[in-house]
């Protein structure tokens, strides 16, 4: 059993009273969390295909949160979390007057909430696309900000939980990104200084290792650590103000490279355990022993690579130091795959 890690999201004054938890177990820490806060009217947003393949564990968590605190479950959010996916959750907290959103995904889910909790509580309930774009500045790219008088926007009026299920660590930004179909730009909405981070993240290894497709954790993986060695290798890195960038980024190397490796260990181990298991001699009782062997030291490779993934993202976070050309390459292709210029591509695979 690995030991929960509660711990601040960030070391920094504006991530105060924000929180994650290692190792989490998430049908426990989000009824607690709820009871803590005392929320009761909760939209759960949930991944399609989790909730397809792996339906139990969302039934679960429905069944944990109760029909008297779970108001309305939405499954399912596309790619680079489109305009119409958060408004349409946007509006059903505004309907609901949702008081938590529980996003249970990769980086489209937590980015999607993020988002929609912070223009739910500044536009209109029957607002459009068009009214989206307007909040955003174009020459920042960025809406934190009303457009006609510069006044900031409201912070969001619900609670926020974040369970993510890959390593893409969108969840560890206070900022979140939302594609315009129209257009195919990816803008930016809310404020590098806090406001729209989750108020917890739940980083639950068995829940990861269950449902996570093991090329999809690889190749996320295979991101941070391209973060990582960017963020080292950036000028920027070693001027004064960024004391302490580089502790993170090695540390954040070393938690991927060696919980990469033991996951694929493992499942690899895995295989090949299933195809031996009739020819195993030895009791059931020590067959299932060395099954539990196995799942621990999938779950340790789990969690290692958790706890990098935020490590990856922290020089950026904290010191603002950009990532480097692979970062901004695999963005771009990412644009023209959705004009149709070449096979579109996801942006972990273009780390790989």
């Amino acid at each position: 059993m690995l030991e929960k890690k509660r711990v601040q999201q960030l070391d920094i004054p504006s991530r105060e009273g924000y929180d994650a938890i290692f190792n989490s177990n998430f049908l426990e820490d989000v009824p607690a969390a709820l009871a803590q806060w005392g929320s009761s009217r909760v939209l759960l947003v949930s991944s399609k295909t989790l909730a397809a393949q792996h339906g139990d564990r969302i039934a679960a968590l429905q069944s944990a949160l109760g029909s008297h605190r779970l108001a309305n479950t939405k499954l399912g959010v596309g790619s680079h979390s489109p305009y119409a996916d958060v408004r349409d959750i946007a509006r059903r907290v505004q309907r609901l007057r949702a008081d938590c959103v529980i996003s249970v995904g990769g980086c489209s889910y937590s980015d999607a909430c993020k988002a929609a909790c912070l223009l739910a509580a500044n536009l209109a309930p029957d607002f459009t696309e068009e009214d989206m774009e307007a909040l955003v500045d174009e020459r920042r790219g960025i809406a934190d900000a009303r457009p006609e008088d510069g006044t900031p926007l409201r912070p969001r009026a619900c609670r926020l939980v974040a369970v993510p299920t890959s390593l893409s660590a969108g969840e560890w930004n206070a900022l979140s990104s939302a594609t315009n179909a129209r257009t195919g730009k990816k803008q930016h909405f809310g404020g590098w200084e806090g406001g729209g981070q989750p108020d917890l993240i739940l980083l639950d290894p068995e829940l990861a290792a269950a449902t996570s497709p093991e090329r999809l954790w690889l190749s996320s993986g295979v991101r941070c650590v391209d973060h990582c060695v960017e963020l080292m290798c950036n000028p920027e890195s070693a001027e004064g103000r960024c004391e302490g960038l580089h502790g993170h980024a090695e540390r954040g190397l070393r938690c991927m490279l060696g919980g990469l490796t033991e996951y694929k260990a493992a499942k690899t181990r895995a295989r090949g355990a299933g195809e031996k298991q009739q020819q195993q001699q030895g009791t059931q009782e020590e067959k299932e022993e060395a099954g539990d062997k196995e799942r621990q030291l999938l779950l340790e490779g789990v969690s290692e690579c958790q706890y990098g993934s935020r490590e990856a993202l922290t020089g950026l976070l904290i010191w603002r130091v950009p990532m480097g050309p692979s970062h901004a390459i695999g963005h771009q292709v990412n644009l023209l795959s959705k004009s149709g210029s070449v096979a579109r591509l996801f942006l972990m695979l273009l780390s790989c």
